[in-house]
């Protein structure tokens, strides 16, 4: 994902996820997050 081609980087990046079907629970997502999100350097 490029989030600034010409300028600084946002302080700020949001996204939306959309699902076909039924997706995963807000538990599931939370959970997978709060393990891959520490593995994202600057995060």
């Amino acid at each position: 994902m490029l989030a600034a081609d010409h300028a600084s980087v946002p302080m700020n990046l949001g996204a939306i996820l959309i699902f076909d079907g039924a997706g995963p629970t807000p538990a599931e997502v939370r959970a997978l997050l709060h393990e891959r999100v520490p593995h994202v350097p600057r995060l």
